[in-house]
């Protein structure tokens, strides 16, 4: 044992400390990316001088991906996985172990042999009464599958990371002061009126005369100019279509089938009670009970939710579970299990044997099938290019779009009014950013009655575009004539603006009277609220409501924090919530307890603490991963990637 090399150490508070990370990275990413092969050779991802083989990739990715998959009540489906960019999730955070791991060499960061030492040793996991035993260690490293070396090599990178990071933020304390002070402001109750006042509601303002609109027009031309605008006809190759047109014969469906009879066959599913538990004892409690007695009457006593399982694939448990529940005779239960913070228990119910299929119900099938593997053939994609050859060569014959479409059976999709600015209009035609990204930039580059290259499709490799601009709109200004009726519009609306500003600012610089004023105004809303609420969120309803209330009214919830942080009593402020609306607020009172809560005095000081805290760890991981020469090797990391489940 490696440890017997270790000299007697004392235990430290510290290194308690330390081993809460090493817990954490156990339960959420395992333990089986920290062991390396020196025989690995393809590099996937390199940081500096630290290089991530394709197969430690392969370890580390499949490992998190079923750790990501199997965290829920219910294991996440393919789908549900990609949906949650789970791919970008991992890579990101080996990359990230990758930096500090990097960074860690590059400072020199030693973690000495006895430190590892200390750890072990003052683990309680590892002890009895006090002192530790070396067979209970040995032991438990044994039923949990993680070697020693792992262990102390998760321990050590531990440790390493808190040397990196701790004297960064070591320094950082509140003083009581200031936590003082901020918690009798945070539990200030602040009584505040908000009225809503419209720009549209103000009266006599007067329209422009013939000579002030055309001065209006004249000092605001840039206002009315139409940006360059492109008519386009589309057109979208999609070559899926001549998949269809390739001709299948009776005698190769009956050939397929015949050499392939045995993948058509049905895989075998199985028929599972499940029962499931809050706590670990009385998931323990029943497993006893149903290993003698598995009737109805027991089940019924368990006090446990169960759930009929019917035709389950193998593929649709954790791997640790499908092992042992597809290795069930009928009618024996499985071990517990934890999945998801809850504790299960499975009944094998039923095995459903495979059933083989008859050739005419899956037809189709095998005919599609034999489509495909003609589609991946030498010959299709030279018929494919053979397509796009035609296309070029009849566009630098002079020939139109339409013809060319008619020709080749190419879709035109007509867009009009496309701006430099915004693809929202392709958007509906053309979901694959990447691809739509390059079709807008090959429009403004393409000219009037011309025809762009192929654009090929990145997300599918059976779709192609050609870009035909039929007609460019070039930027202007609209005369006065075609565009007076906006423009006076435009003219009143700002001349009611400017009237509303100075009617507020009239009432907060000269009005002694203002609460009276404004609790005479439309809409007029009184809140109490304090800062506090905003923070703790407490279950009172009527709190919760004041808040969402006061939100709605404002628009925002960086107005009401901004209002609540800064203005006093008897201040007024206005804030403009939209285009046409202003919220008048005036703070009528303030009552600021003498001594703050403990709860606010302690969240206070956690909020304070933890968000100075964690902002800076954050500014230097990514100061740490800008410094670092990072490569990515797309094609080793897509091959190892896409075939994982």
């Amino acid at each position: 044992m490696i440890l017997k090399f270790f000299s007697n150490s004392s235990k430290s508070i510290f290194t308690k400390i330390l081993f809460s990370a090493i817990i954490l990275s156990f339960g959420l990413w395992g333990v089986g990316d920290i062991i390396r092969h020196v025989s690995e050779t393809k590099t996937a991802i390199s940081v500096g001088k630290y290089k991530i083989s394709s197969e430690q990739l392969d370890r580390e990715y499949s490992q998190m991906k079923q750790n990501i998959k199997t965290m829920g009540a219910k294991p996440l489906t393919e789908e549900e996985f990609n949906k949650m960019n789970g791919k970008e999730v991992i890579l990101n955070n080996i990359i990230d172990k990758a930096v500090e791991e990097e960074t860690i060499r590059q400072i020199g960061i030693i973690v000495p042999r006895k430190s590892l030492a200390n750890i072990i040793y003052s683990l309680p996991e590892f002890q009895t009464n006090g002192v530790f035993n070396e067979k209970l260690y040995v032991s438990l490293l044994r039923q949990s599958g993680i070697s020693e070396s792992g262990l102390l090599l998760q321990i050590k990178n531990s440790i390493a990371r808190n040397q990196l990071f701790h004297p960064i933020i070591s320094g950082y304390k509140v003083p009581d002061f200031i936590r003082n002070k901020l918690g009798a402001v945070y539990e200030s109750n602040k009584t505040i009126y908000v009225s809503i006042l419209n720009v549209n509601d103000v009266k006599n303002v007067k329209e422009a005369d013939e000579d002030t609109l055309k001065q209006y027009y004249e000092n605001n031309k840039m206002k009315y100019k139409k940006p360059e605008t492109r008519n386009i006809a589309l057109l979208k190759m999609d070559y899926t279509k001549f998949i269809e047109e390739i001709q299948i014969t009776e005698e190769e469906i009956n050939d397929y089938y015949k050499n392939n009879k045995e993948s058509f066959k049905g895989v075998e599913t199985r028929d599972f009670e499940r029962f499931e538990f809050s706590t670990k004892e009385e998931a323990n409690n029943a497993h006893s009970k149903l290993a003698q007695d598995i009737s109805d009457k027991v089940k019924e006593k368990l006090l446990a939710n169960s759930q009929l399982l019917k035709e389950m694939k193998k593929e649709e448990f954790p791997n640790d579970v499908s092992k042992d529940i597809f290795n069930l005779k009928e009618g024996n239960i499985s071990s517990v299990y934890t999945i998801g913070g809850k504790y299960y228990i499975y009944l094998l119910k039923k095995i459903n044997a495979p059933v083989e299929k008859d050739i005419s119900e899956i037809r189709k099938e095998i005919k599609s099938i034999i489509q495909n593997e003609k589609v991946n053939t030498p010959e299709f994609y030279s018929s494919i290019k053979e397509i796009k050859n035609k296309i070029d060569d009849s566009f630098a014959a002079g020939k139109d779009v339409d013809k060319v479409a008619k020709e080749t059976r190419a879709e035109i999709i007509e867009i009009e009014d496309i701006t430099k600015e915004s693809d929202e209009l392709i958007k509906q035609y053309v979901p694959d950013d990447e691809t739509r990204k390059e079709i807008q930039e090959t429009i403004f580059l393409t000219n009037e009655n011309q025809a762009s290259p192929i654009i090929e499709s990145k997300e599918v490799d059976t779709v192609s575009y050609v870009v035909w601009v039929r007609k460019i709109n070039k930027e202007s200004i609209p005369e006065l004539n075609k565009i007076k009726e906006e423009v006076k519009k435009d003219y009143v609306f700002e001349k009611k603006d400017k009237e509303l500003t100075n009617i507020m600012d009239d009432m907060i610089e000269n009005n002694k009277d203002i609460l009276n004023q404004i609790k005479s105004l439309n809409n007029t809303k009184k809140f109490v609220i304090a800062k506090k609420d905003l923070m703790l969120q407490p279950d009172n309803k009527d709190i919760k409501k004041n808040i969402k209330e006061i939100i709605e009214t404002l628009r925002s919830y960086e107005i009401l924090n901004e209002i609540l942080s800064t203005l006093h009593k008897e201040d007024s402020k206005y804030y403009k919530i939209a285009n046409d609306k202003y919220a008048f607020v005036h703070v009528s009172d303030i009552e600021q307890p003498e001594q703050a809560s403990n709860t606010v005095l302690y969240m206070i000081g956690q909020f304070l603490k933890n968000s100075v805290a964690n902002d800076i760890v954050l500014l230097a991981k990514k100061d740490f991963k800008n410094r670092q020469n990072i490569k990515k090797y797309e094609k080793i990391i897509e091959e190892r990637t896409k075939t994982v489940n």
